[in-house]
């Protein structure tokens, strides 16, 4: 069984705490750190790249997307878990395409959470329910057909109308 090295990055204590406790009771993951932010956590990985970060998307200073980013950027290799109590539309695009592999809302059962880790360290997509929601709700909105955009011609004559 691999040992999955996991950070969690989130400005509240009782989160990053409570979740390492619970999280190194399992035999196959390990909490190598926590972080408050995004830039103690990007120097964090820096020492010890870890296979999975946990990241928060709502943190001051640099927040989750910024962290997502950077973390990505230096680290390919690294998968990164939402969890973060917002399942809001926007949110879970921006943190997918910012290489995110999985949204998790955190009302999300332990055992879920750490099916996600497993997950993601098989290079495997992980969403909430809610957070599958917002993505399909986002990608499916009404988009205008290209084929419906008039000419500019059809747009002077419209202005004259």
């Amino acid at each position: 069984m691999q040992n999955i090295n996991v950070i969690i990055v989130d400005d509240h204590p009782s989160v990053r705490f409570g979740l390492e406790a619970v999280l190194n009771n399992y035999d196959d993951i390990f909490v190598s750190n926590t972080a408050a932010n995004g830039q103690k956590a990007i120097q964090m990985c820096r020492v010890k790249e870890p296979d999975v970060a946990l990241i928060d998307m709502y943190m001051p200073g640099m927040g989750g997307l910024d962290t997502i980013r950077a973390l990505h950027s230096e680290f390919p290799n690294m998968k990164m878990l939402v969890l973060t109590h917002s399942d809001d539309s926007e949110v879970v695009v921006e943190a997918m395409d910012a290489g995110a592999i999985g949204y998790l809302i955190k009302n999300t059962e332990i055992n879920d959470i750490v099916k996600a880790i497993r997950a993601a360290v098989r290079d495997q997509r992980t969403l909430s329910p809610e957070a599958l929601e917002a993505l399909i709700s986002a990608k499916t909105t009404a988009q205008p057909h290209p084929d419906n955009e008039l000419t500019e011609r059809e747009l002077e004559v419209l202005q004259f109308v």
